[in-house]
C-alpha cells in the first residue's frame, strides 16, 4: 500500500512539474512574442497616461500591456502609441506616433503642421482629443529646429505632455550632439503597441 502511495505521490509530483514547465515555458513565449508589461515613468504622456487624481505623475505609475506583433499585421498609424528604443539607446520611451514616413513636420507658432503627398500645402494637426488645455498650442521646438522630413520606413514621436516630454523635437536627448541621436525612430526598433492600461485599476482600459 504504502509503496502504491508513494508512486502515486511521485506521479503526481511529475505531472505537476511538467504543467509548470509548461506554463513557464507558455509565459516566456507569450512575453518574447505577443504581449509584455511595461511601465510607464515620468510625466511626458500626461494626461493620456501617468494622470492620477487631476496630477502628472512624475515618477513611476501605470501598468500596461504592449501588443509586440500588433506590427507584424499592419502599419503604424499617426496617433498610436508605441514603445520604442531611440537609435543608438538601449532606454525604452513611451511616445504618441506624429510624423509619419515622407511626412514633413512643422513646428509653428505652438502647433504641429503636416505636410505630405495628399497636402502639398501644410495642414494644422488636430490634436485636441489627446493635448491637455496647458499643452495645446504649446509645442515648443527645441533649439530652434523647426521642421523635420521624416525618413522612409522611420517615425516623428512626440509626448502628449509637450511641456514635460523629451521627444524627436530633442532627439530624445538633452544633448544634440550624443552618439546615434536622431530625430527619427526606425519601425525596427518598435517594441509593439501600448494596447492596455492594467494598473492602476481606475485607469484600466483599451489605449
Amino acid at each position: 500500500m504504502s509503496i502504491f502511495f508513494n508512486q502515486k505521490v511521485k506521479d503526481n509530483i511529475k505531472d505537476t512539474l511538467k504543467d509548470l514547465a509548461f506554463i513557464i515555458i507558455l509565459v516566456v513565449l507569450i512575453r518574447t512574442f505577443i504581449v509584455s508589461p511595461y511601465e510607464v515613468s515620468g510625466p511626458s504622456m500626461c494626461p493620456t497616461l501617468n494622470f492620477d487624481n487631476g496630477i502628472c505623475n512624475h515618477a513611476e505609475g501605470e501598468y500596461l500591456i504592449v501588443n509586440k506583433f500588433w506590427y507584424d499585421f499592419s502599419e503604424p498609424q499617426r496617433g498610436d502609441i508605441v514603445v520604442f528604443k531611440r537609435p543608438g539607446g538601449t532606454e525604452s520611451f513611451i511616445k504618441r506616433i506624429i510624423g509619419l514616413p515622407g511626412d514633413i513636420v512643422i513646428l509653428k507658432d505652438g502647433f504641429v503642421y503636416l505636410q505630405n503627398q495628399s497636402n502639398p500645402t501644410p495642414i494644422k494637426l488636430d490634436e485636441s482629443q489627446y493635448l491637455s488645455r496647458e499643452n495645446l498650442g504649446h509645442t515648443m521646438p527645441f533649439r530652434n529646429a523647426t521642421t523635420f522630413t521624416v525618413p522612409e520606413n522611420s517615425y516623428f514621436m512626440m509626448g502628449d505632455n509637450r511641456i514635460e516630454s523629451l521627444d524627436s523635437r530633442a532627439s530624445f536627448t538633452e544633448f544634440a550632439e550624443s552618439k546615434g541621436a536622431t530625430p527619427y525612430v526606425p519601425k525596427e526598433n518598435f517594441a509593439g503597441k501600448a494596447w492596455i492600461v492594467l494598473w492602476p485599476l481606475g485607469n484600466f482600459g483599451v489605449l
